[in-house]
């Protein structure tokens, strides 16, 4: 009996740590893991026709503004137009997208034969003659991207500055939550604001240097928290507005936190992005040698 109580213990005690360590990588396999994520990051930059080094303008439309995009045409044409498409804000139902002499469109790339529809604005990318486009939302206003693939510096491209591997900087970490989330306004790379709200910290002690970091959620709904930082390798090694990096989740409050695959926010290449500014809160002096480096001189 007492052999089964202390076993009891035993497998209370360690279950949370047990799940903890068999989600973390063999040795070598955790090298491995990070290598591929950035060649997947390289590869989608350089491939894909939605890459941010693709990307050949943004607009910001209030309730009720128009946005009428022509191929071949970077940005916004004048109306009235014979051949494009005219995007209209209409909140709370998204986009009201009207082709006009369009022969040939998708939406998520299925073929659309209307000559107008709707977009909830949930990142959707309609093709039509050329023209590549993506609608989302940002605060109260509406977002649209427009993409031109195979730009000289998408072609170029040939993957990102970053430092050598240091598993140091890969560690298991527990958040500590806030017993009630705090609304915190974020500043952005184009002067616009952002809402999050606080949820709770990490306690680092890597290589000896102690510090904190403020996770975040665009709201109490999401499953995903948002860890940026400015540390004291900015403006130096590293991109001067801070990076980013995304807590993997294993169990409960429970969190792989790899700095290796630190990044920086797209505005660092491409003036078409509106980058979360981190907080003060969590700009530390602490050089985190770990993860993308500043891009070289010129990539913007």
């Amino acid at each position: 009996m007492k052999n089964i109580l202390w076993l009891t213990m035993l497998f209370v005690l360690c279950f949370p740590l047990s799940l903890l360590t068999a989600a973390e990588p063999a040795p070598g396999k955790a090298e491995q893991e990070i290598e591929k994520w950035w060649k997947e990051q390289t590869d989608n930059f350089r491939t894909s026709e939605t890459s941010p080094l693709a990307a050949s303008g943004s607009f910001y439309l209030n309730p009720g503004q128009r946005l009428a995009l022509v191929p071949g045409q970077p940005g916004r044409a004048t109306e009235p137009i014979t051949h494009g498409i005219i995007s209209v804000y209409a909140p709370p139902q998204g986009f009201v997208v009207t082709f006009t002499g369009i022969t040939k469109a998708a939406l998520q790339e299925k073929a659309v034969t209307s000559t107008s529809l709707t977009i909830a604005g949930n990142g959707e990318v309609i093709k039509a003659d050329g023209l590549i486009i993506r609608y989302s939302l940002q605060g109260e206003t509406g977002r649209v991207m427009a993409f031109q693939p195979g730009t000289p510096k998408q072609k170029s491209f040939k993957g990102f500055t970053r430092y050598p591997i240091d598993l140091r900087y890969r560690v298991p970490m527990q958040l500590v939550p806030l017993k009630v989330p705090e609304p915190v306004i974020m500043g952005t790379s184009q002067g616009r604001i952002k809402n999050f709200l606080r949820v709770g910290y990490f306690d680092f002690d890597i290589a000896g240097d102690k510090f904190k970091l403020y996770a975040y959620k665009e709201s109490a709904a999401s499953a995903e928290l948002f860890l940026p930082f400015k540390d004291g390798s900015a403006g130096k090694e590293t991109y001067g507005a801070g990076r980013y990096v995304d807590p993997e989740l294993v169990t409960n409050n429970m969190f792989i936190i790899d700095f290796n695959v630190a990044y920086n926010p797209l505005c660092a290449l491409s003036p078409y992005y509106n980058c979360v500014r981190p907080p003060t809160e969590n700009c530390i002096m602490v050089q985190i040698k770990a993860g993308e480096k500043a891009p070289p001189a010129g990539s913007h």
